[in-house]
Parts: C-alpha cells; sequence; structure tokens
C-alpha cells in the first residue's frame, strides 16, 4: 500500500493528476507466495513441480528441545559442518546426500528429520549457546504467554502498559515505525462505539440539530 501511494504521489507531482489505488489482500498474497512457489512451473512449458521444496517438506517445524522449541537455520556449507558437529550427527557430514546445497535440497526431509532427533537431547538454552559459538542462525521459540519476557521485548518496550478513560488498564504494542525526528507514540486510546459520531459528521456538514435528529431515529449512534 505504501509502494503504490508513494509512486502515486510521484506521478502526481509530475503530471498534476492524481488516481485511484488499489491494493487487494488476495492479489497482495498472490504476488508474495508464488515469487518462490510457482517453482518449475514459472517457465513455459513447466520445468518441475509446484512450490519450494526445501520449504515445503513437513520436517520444516520448530525443534522441540528438553524444555522447549528451538528454530535452528543453518545454510551455508559451514554452518550445516558446524551443526553436524554439536548436533553429534558427523556421520551426516560424509553423507552424499547432504555434502553440498543441491543435495541437501534434494534430501531435506530426511536431513530435517535426523535433526529433530536429536534436539531434545538439549535444553533450548544450550542450543542457542551452541549456536552462537558457531555463529549458526538459531532462535527461541517464544510462546505467547511467556512474549513480554523476551529480553529483546522488554528491552525495546514493544509491550507497553496503558490505561484506558473508561474500561481501565491494558497493554499496548509499540509501533514498528521508527522515525528519528518524529517518534510514533501512543496518541490516544481505542474510541467506545459511537465517541466520534458528532465529530465525524460535523466535519462531513451536518449540524448539531441534523447530529441529534439522526441520533435519535437510529440511523448513527453516539456514546453518552
Amino acid at each position: 500500500m505504501v509502494i503504490g501511494i508513494l509512486a502515486a504521489l510521484m506521478r502526481r507531482a509530475a503530471t498534476g493528476t492524481g488516481q485511484h489505488i488499489e491494493v487487494p489482500m488476495v492479489d497482495t498474497m498472490i504476488h508474495f507466495n508464488l515469487v518462490e512457489h510457482f517453482g518449475g512451473h514459472t517457465f513455459d512449458p513447466p520445468e518441475g513441480e509446484f512450490g519450494w521444496g526445501r520449504v515445503l517438506v513437513r520436517e520444516r517445524t520448530p525443534y522441540r528441545t528438553a524444555d522447549g522449541y528451538v528454530c535452528l537455520l543453518p545454510y551455508s556449507d559451514a554452518n550445516w559442518a558446524n551443526f553436524f558437529e554439536i548436533a553429534e550427527l558427523t556421520h551426516l557430514a560424509e553423507d552424499p546426500r547432504f555434502g553440498d546445497v543441491n543435495s541437501r535440497h534434494s534430501n531435506m526431509g530426511e536431513l530435517l528429520a535426523a535433526i529433530h532427533e536429536a534436539t531434545p537431547k538439549r535444553t533450548t538454552r544450550e542450543w542457542l549457546e551452541l549456536c552462537r559459538e558457531r555463529n549458526i542462525p538459531a532462535a527461541a521459540l517464544l510462546d505467547l504467554s511467556r512474549l513480554q519476557d523476551d529480553p529483546y521485548i522488554r528491552e525495546q518496550s514493544l509491550v507497553t502498559p496503558a490505561r484506558h478513560p473508561t474500561e481501565g488498564p491494558y497493554f499496548s504494542t509499540l509501533s514498528p515505525i521508527r522515525m528519528s525526528e518524529s517518534p510514533v507514540s501512543l496518541r490516544r486510546h481505542a474510541p467506545r462505539l459511537g465517541q466520534n459520531t458528532v465529530e465525524l459528521l460535523s466535519t462531513l456538514g451536518y449540524s448539531q440539530r441534523e447530529i441529534s435528529e439522526l441520533v435519535r431515529q437510529g440511523v448513527a449512534e453516539a456514546a453518552q
């Protein structure tokens, strides 16, 4: 949506003409996902199956550990060599099915299944420490109930307490948009049903008498 708006503003600046912009959700998801998942059908005639096989294998899920789940993302040959060592799967390093990136992609299901068997032997923290030492991308899978205790979320104050004037205390999530000169802040709370009816109708040119009549007839609802 933002890209479309910026493009339209640029064209208006150049031509003086505005335009209507549509960004349908279905169209957006198709455009985003089929970049990868058209797969071999990107070409005509097709050169393979639909989907990015490395991603679609059923074993590609977070890995259970001794006390939770962890996301392990070795990618390069060096990552995999180091991971096989820390996971005590050194025999896989010699297996031709997993010797290079193309071989791993062709046998991803078997490779990930072996990891699923290995990860319950250690805690999530132990896996993260081992991966950090070997520069292997990894992250803990956060349970929603523990989200607010995550160090990054606490450091960035991504979840902050607030108080609604009528509904009481609640938690608000910080906007992910960071502005250096005009930081985003919580300026107002979610309105009650009908709270802004009078204000909005006034901006549309309705008189107070007309607004009161619309409310009386049930056409509009205004909070008391």
